[in-house]
């Protein structure tokens, strides 16, 4: 049995225990000659239920995360049943106890030994029953068993309940602390967000170069999502990333319009080597009519060797063929793969020659009754919710807030975001045949592809000297006007006025000292916004390029967000 299958028997015979010794309790009430045993047993029985509620408590913490709060309940009531023999909740809890799980369990163990031999001393059978359960025969069952009622009978067994249960408390609660300061230093590392930004702004410029028509009127927008992959090789980052945007055509300056929204995703299609075992005599290869193509290395030093090198391009529908020259024609055509999931329309190459492949998204089930798309800046739900759909609530703040916070960093200084941004740039993209309110389930930045350059997001320096990090400030003040509902000049007051300061610094930094922030949202959110507002990180320079700095914009900025979306959401 596994160590979680032996705590449901310990939580299942300490309720036979202590029924049967309420049985004898019953018992001594018609054997007048025993009635000075009623103290003692009943002492037993308080023991063994105090032992008990202590060992289901410290399981409740230790199968916390693990079992859903929901199903904890059901869970403890049911010992033995098929949950508790489920290997993938034993694996969590090997994870969660790692070098203390055979010294834990071992307890377990212990525990369960001591209530054999409280059985065995009460004389329960196999079924932790008492082999008379009629009161009136107490007498000639007292007996023949031949055992003292005295608590002094169980006095080793009790005390070695009580040894294990105190190790077991200490135990579970070394782990999840141990656990929790794991998962701290894990959530501090700071994702590969170089390797975004630098993929983000290659992507940018790969769709501009793409478009070799004359139209004017090409835009796209790009879904803004917290991304918190660790990986630290490029490639295999990428490999797992995607990048969702909608291309639209002949625009209006409101974005809303029922012209043609193509949304697609953008994946990097790698090309891995493969390495096949060869047998030891000389073997040759047959081409088939495989889909995929492979190219074959030559060298004289694979010659000997035990294995071949191929070329996998990893996506079976792939051909020369498929190369898109043109986005303009490309973009018109994406309707066509809308209605199957997972196919590569085409791709586009880089200028470091990887293949970017574009993945249309299948359309919503309604689409034939509405036609319509609309997109609505965060300017516009801030100042016009009635106009622009139900007001946004705490859960979609908190998302959005954190959803922004790492797309800063995964987009500053590239053609995506102006170090100057603001409300206005935020983009929210109600679908045809959708409720209007999963527009909020993720932002969008919108660029105009015809006429915006890979240096429209020159570094500047910011036009008031308080401000450090023009990007990091923008940010700041996104974040209030979510937590209010309204943009920061609505939120200015008379004591704004007396500084020389522009409005948005006076009002946040007012804010920000009288504590209103943290009144409103809790203490995380609080300085995830001071630090953005006042670049309050400790570091003589505040430059993202930095890696120092863009850690401790990480752990100072998005993490908190985290915190505070997760506690949020968890309540």
């Amino acid at each position: 049995m596994s160590g979680l299958e032996i705590a449901g028997v310990v939580l299942a015979t300490v309720p036979f225990i202590i029924a049967a010794l309420e049985h004898y309790a019953t018992g001594i009430e018609t054997a007048k000659r025993y009635f000075c045993y009623k103290r003692e047993v009943q002492s037993t029985i308080l023991s063994l239920q105090t032992y008990y509620t202590i060992f289901t408590n410290t399981l409740e913490q230790l199968l916390g995360g693990i079992i859903r709060i929901e199903h904890m309940a059901d869970f403890i009531s049911n010992p033995g049943g098929d949950v508790w023999q489920d290997a993938t909740i034993d694996a969590k809890l090997r994870e969660r106890l790692r070098n203390a799980y055979k010294v834990y369990f071992d307890n377990v163990t212990g525990m369960e030994k001591s209530m054999k031999e409280i059985m065995k001393k009460l004389g329960l059978n196999a079924q932790g029953k008492p082999q008379d359960s009629d009161p009136s025969h107490f007498k000639k069952e007292l007996r023949k068993l031949q055992f003292s009622l005295t608590k002094a009978r169980y006095s080793e067994q009790l005390e070695n309940l009580n040894k294990c249960n105190d190790a077991l408390t200490q135990l579970t609660r070394q782990s999840l602390d141990l656990e929790s300061s794991r998962s701290e230093k894990t959530s501090l590392v700071c994702p590969n967000f170089d390797a975004l930004r630098s993929y983000a702004r290659n992507l940018f410029d790969t769709l501009r170069c793409s478009l070799k028509c004359s139209c004017n009127d090409h835009a796209v927008k790009l879904r803004l999502e917290s991304r918190s992959d660790k990986t630290d090789r490029e490639d295999d980052l990428l490999a797992n990333t995607y990048f969702r945007v909608i291309f639209t055509h002949n625009v209006t300056l409101t974005l809303s319009t029922d012209a043609a929204w193509k949304e697609a995703d953008i994946r990097w299609i790698a090309e891995k080597p493969l390495r096949l075992p060869l047998a030891p005599q000389s073997t040759h290869y047959k081409a088939g009519k495989a889909a995929r193509t492979v190219r074959f290395d030559t060298s004289h030093d694979q010659a000997n060797s035990s294995t071949i090198t191929l070329t996998d391009t990893s996506t079976s529908t792939l051909s020369s063929s498929l190369r898109i020259e043109d986005l303009c024609k490309a973009i018109e055509g994406l309707h066509l793969h809308q209605s199957q999931a997972n196919v590569c329309a085409g791709y586009l190459v880089d200028n470091l020659q990887r293949k970017q492949g574009i993945y249309p998204c299948q359309l919503p089930t309604s689409q034939d009754n509405q036609k319509q798309w609309s997109a609505y800046t965060l300017r516009q739900i801030l100042t016009q919710p009635a106009g622009t759909g139900p007001k946004l609530a705490l859960v979609d703040t908190y998302k959005i807030a954190l959803d922004l916070a790492s797309s800063v960093l995964q987009l500053y200084e590239t053609p995506w975001l102006s170090n100057d941004w603001s409300d206005a740039d935020v983009y929210f993209v109600h679908r045809p045949g959708t409720s209007l309110a999963t527009a909020y389930q993720h932002p969008f930045i919108y660029r105009d592809l015809s006429t915006a350059t890979s240096q429209d997001s020159v570094t500047q320096l910011p036009t008031d000297s308080l401000i450090r990090n023009q990007v990091l400030f923008a940010l700041g003040v996104v974040l209030i006007e979510l937590l209010y509902g309204m943009p920061i000049e609505e939120l200015q007051t008379s004591q704004d006025a007396s500084s020389s300061s522009g409005i948005a610094w006076r009002v946040a930094e007012r804010l920000i000292r009288e504590q209103q922030i943290e009144l409103r949202s809790g203490i995380h959110y609080a300085n995830a916004v001071r630090k953005c507002i006042r670049c309050d990180f400790d570091m003589a320079q505040w430059r993202l390029e930095d890696h120092d700095f863009q850690q401790a914009v990480y752990s100072g900025v998005v993490v908190p967000l985290e915190r505070t979306l997760r506690h949020f959401t968890s309540i």
